[in-house]
């Protein structure tokens, strides 16, 4: 009879082990190798599998039903290059003499990757398969390169003489991380490192920048005060016409007053304003 309860306990045990591994999720992942799993029973399951962590589903005991979806993630290592003009600085040289050059250059290195946590809503959404991971990498970082140019263009505008030692120091890289962590929601920046920053005399460019404001002022204070002088000409010159029309149906009327007016010159003078009558020449 024991032999009967020891062949049945571990008949039990091999059940168990049998049970216990089929549901241990941990054991087929990888190191840097993260998961999520999807039901037939229940879709999307909002956890995260992931190395290093014990991790066992009920799910999977069931034939079919449970698909691990897997993601290497690995910190994505990205060295970016860019150099041009400062906003509009081709136009602001011009208003200097010498017309000098505002060029600029700004060389990083920028690590980023993925968080864990949110590849459940990434891949739940369809915005993300294994196959696209590294489609998802390469427009991420053509994004931040397009953001990070225009942090630094906005850090510029807002320095005057600072120059490249803002960018050297920690203002700049805590900047870029606000950045990431406002837009880019679902991964974590690892580290951002200027290497090399090529700025022009930002106090030179920011005199330039105001010469060309004020010219555009003044440029258009002109422009509002000939437009007013035209409509006061042309309103001149309606008054005029208007006031020749109605001399002209008074004559009609009374024609008997252009002999009176003819033969008494100083009657006409006192009666008849000064009219310029080329107005009516142009107006034909």
């Amino acid at each position: 009879m024991k032999f009967k309860y020891v062949i049945f306990f571990v008949f039990l045990i091999l059940i168990a082990g049998g049970l216990f591994y089929a549901g241990w999720i941990q054991i087929h992942l990888d190191e840097n190798t993260y998961a999520v799993a999807y039901t037939k029973s229940n879709g999307y399951l909002k956890d995260v599998y992931s190395p290093g962590n014990f991790s066992w589903s009920v799910y999977r005991l069931i034939p079919g039903n449970f698909k691990l979806i897997k993601f290497l993630l690995k910190p994505q290592i990205r060295k970016e290059s860019m150099s041009g003009i400062l906003p509009s600085g081709k136009v602001y040289g011009k208003f200097l003499p010498g017309q000098p050059d505002f060029d600029f250059k700004l060389i990083f290195s920028i690590s980023f990757a993925i968080k864990p946590d949110k590849l459940p809503e990434l891949v739940s959404a369809g915005s993300l398969t294994p196959q696209t991971l590294m489609q998802l990498y390469t427009q991420t970082a053509d994004s931040l390169r397009v953001n990070i140019r225009n942090l630094f263009f906005q850090k510029v505008s807002e320095s005057d003489t600072k120059g490249n030692n803002l960018f050297f120091t920690n203002s700049f890289s805590d900047s870029v991380k606000q950045m990431v962590k406002n837009k880019f929601s679902s991964f974590k920046l690892l580290n951002f490192s200027p290497i090399e920053i090529t700025i022009p005399d930002l106090k030179l460019y920011k005199k330039a920048r105001d010469t060309y404001f004020a010219f555009l002022d003044s440029r258009s204070s002109f422009e509002i005060t000939d437009s007013q002088k035209t409509v006061e000409t042309e309103l001149r010159e309606r008054s005029k016409m208007e006031l020749l029309k109605r001399y002209g149906e008074l004559l009609k009327q009374y024609p008997e007053l252009v002999q009176l007016l003819v033969s008494d010159s100083k009657l006409r003078d006192e009666v008849l304003p000064r009219i310029d009558l080329s107005i009516g020449k142009n107006h034909e």
